[in-house]
C-alpha cells in the first residue's frame, strides 16, 4: 500500500510548501491527485500547477496525458476534498472556484 501526500509530509511542511509555491505562482493551484487503490489509472506524477481560470474538464485533458495507461474511450472520474468525502464538481467549474471550495487546510487542493 502506498503512502498518501499527507502520510508523508507532516502538515507544517506541507502548509510550508503551498505557501512557497503560491507567492512564486501566484496565478497558479497547488494541486495533488491521488488515485484510489482500486482504480486503473496509472498517473506518473502527483503534483501539479494549474492556471486559475481553466476548467476542470481542461485539467482532466492534463490529467490523462500524464497518464500511462488509460484508453482513449475510458473516462476519469475526479473527486475533490480527497478521502472518502470527496466530492464530484462540474467539468465546467475552473479549478478556483473548485479551490474555493474543496481546498485543504494546508493550502493544497487534493484529487
Amino acid at each position: 500500500m502506498s503512502t498518501t501526500f499527507k502520510q508523508g509530509y507532516e502538515f507544517k511542511r506541507r502548509a510550508e510548501l503551498c505557501n512557497r509555491i503560491k507567492k512564486q505562482h501566484p496565478d497558479r493551484i497547488a494541486i495533488i491527485i491521488e488515485t484510489q487503490p482500486n482504480s486503473k489509472l496509472a498517473i506518473n506524477r502527483k503534483k501539479f500547477l494549474a492556471p486559475r481560470e481553466i476548467s476542470m474538464a481542461a485539467f482532466i485533458i492534463e490529467v490523462r496525458k500524464h497518464s500511462s495507461n488509460l484508453r482513449p474511450e475510458e473516462a476519469i472520474f475526479l473527486f475533490c476534498g480527497g478521502g472518502n468525502n470527496g466530492a464530484m464538481v462540474s467539468t465546467s467549474q475552473t479549478l478556483e472556484q473548485i479551490y474555493e471550495k474543496h481546498k485543504d487546510e494546508d493550502g493544497f487542493l487534493y484529487i
